[in-house]
């Protein structure tokens, strides 16, 4: 069965190198404006990322997603169960932040570019252990290539996200992925999902990078 893989807001399809080795049909999509996938040329949501996925994947798959790809894993396990074997929803939630934090971060990347997250999302993505790790750099490099508008556009999908009463629909087997450190999976983010099977692993915010060997164990579990 064919598994499809979505990352998070800055990041490109390198964050899953770590899961190719034990995937046999992956495929790993970029978010718009981000790594290859082409540049909007307007507003993004959560829904439109999602069927994306649909036109683009053929048939039914299994679902790995992280942050704002956890946010399209969950619209698909309601909107469109019968594409939809199972879902990894990894470091993710219902509702994250505020959304006029996030359209704030939008428009100054529309101004400024993405070089002035790095500080901020190096110390989301990783723990202090792991943070000048060579892994590390290589993704907060790829946050440094993300397109103005890609950047903008999804962070602004990501204020205007709510599924808070939605999620109790998923229709589909779900596991819930946390990192044992991240910040921005607060224990009010993480209630959000509560219904659903979850389980704790080392890290941060990218969690399948910095504990590659227990996000596998869990992925191969949960198929």
């Amino acid at each position: 069965m064919t598994t499809v893989l979505l990352g998070g807001l800055g990041t490109t399809t390198r964050i899953w190198g770590p899961q190719f080795d034990v995937l046999e049909d992956a495929i790993a999509l970029d978010l718009p404006g981000h790594g290859t996938a082409p540049v909007p040329d307007g507003p993004v949501d959560i829904e439109s990322i999602a069927r994306d996925v649909l036109d683009v994947v053929p048939g039914s798959f299994a679902f790995v997603g992280v942050s704002i790809g956890g946010f399209v894993g969950m619209w698909l396990g309601v909107n469109a169960p019968e594409r939809v074997e199972r879902l990894l929803l990894a470091c993710t939630g219902a509702k994250i932040g505020d959304r006029d934090e996030y359209y704030a971060r939008a428009a100054r990347v529309r101004e400024e570019g993405t070089e002035p997250l790095v500080a901020g999302a190096r110390a989301r993505w990783f723990t202090p252990a792991f943070r000048d790790d060579p892994r590390a750099e290589a993704i907060l490099d790829d946050l440094r290539g993300i397109s103005r508008a890609g950047y903008a556009a999804c962070a602004e999908a990501v204020g205007d996200w709510d599924f808070r009463e939605e999620a109790r629909r998923i229709a589909v087997p779900t596991l819930v992925v946390y990192g044992r450190e991240d910040p921005v999976t607060s224990a009010d983010v993480r209630t959000q999902l509560a219904h659903l099977p979850s389980v704790e692993i080392a890290g941060a915010h990218l969690a399948n990078v910095e504990s590659p060997d227990e996000f596998n164990h869990q992925l191969r579990s949960s198929g």
